[in-house]
């Protein structure tokens, strides 16, 4: 019975490098935060980037349009100005392949009528880091990154297609 209790207080090795991995942990993450907003923000240069909203309604193409400023709808932010805008229908891409007589063979896709695909081109003067990544408010400008996207009353989420530093 003593030796249990005895047992109970004393400190052995397991215990000491349980102790020394949780801090090394820690460590490395403040490490990783601090070093991160270091390197964010390095230069400031010109930015021009494409987004891609999809499936916007015809009623909402009029205030898209050259020369506006877009918002991030999450922050408030600016992330540039509009260059350029292009529109397609959006396209549907059905689940069936079907076959003709010659053995070909063809995936059915078909346009809405009211619905578009809207190519945004923006540029803005954005932070650039050391590694090569544009920083537009908080947004990374990279291929496929998100933009909550917001000009004048419209607000949808949009990907980044393309993007050029220079």
């Amino acid at each position: 019975m003593e030796n249990r209790e005895r047992t109970r207080g004393r400190f052995n090795f397991v215990d000491v490098l349980i102790i020394v991995m949780v801090l090394a942990i820690i460590a490395v993450i403040v490490y990783m935060t601090v070093s991160d907003k270091k390197v964010a923000v390095s230069s400031e240069k010109s930015v021009t980037y494409t987004v891609r909203l999809s499936g916007v309604n015809e009623d909402f193409l009029p205030i898209i349009r050259n020369g506006e400023t877009v918002y991030d709808s999450s922050t408030g932010k600016s992330v540039g100005t509009i260059t350029s805008v292009r529109s397609e229908k959006t396209k549907y891409i059905g689940k069936t392949i079907t076959s003709d007589t010659l053995g070909n063979r063809y995936i059915n896709i078909s346009e809405y009528d009211n619905l578009y695909d809207v190519y945004v081109t923006i540029n803005v003067i954005a932070d650039v880091d050391r590694r090569g990544i544009a920083y537009a408010g908080k947004n990374k400008i990279l291929v496929g990154s998100r933009i909550y996207f917001r000009c004048g009353t419209f607000a949808g989420t949009s990907f980044c297609t393309e993007f050029n530093i220079g």
